[in-house]
């Protein structure tokens, strides 16, 4: 799948256009921009990393029978 088309990564720039756009109207200050930059990126690479972790997580193997 292509990385760019995932949901996680329109979601993450989804909220970051609207810190933008609330930064550039004066519905948020600078600080709380950057705060929530922070938030929005921290929890897309937490998020990403968890995926990765997974997906590379092998099934569980069955037992042997021993027969």
């Amino acid at each position: 799948m292509n990385r760019y088309a995932s949901r996680k990564f329109l979601v993450t720039i989804m909220f970051a256009i609207a810190l933008i756009v609330g930064l550039f109207t004066g519905h948020i200050s600078g600080g709380e921009f950057i705060s929530g930059l922070t938030i929005i990126t921290g929890l897309y690479a937490a998020a990403d990393v968890t995926q990765d972790q997974l997906s590379r997580r092998a099934p569980p193997q069955p037992p042997e029978l021993g027969i």
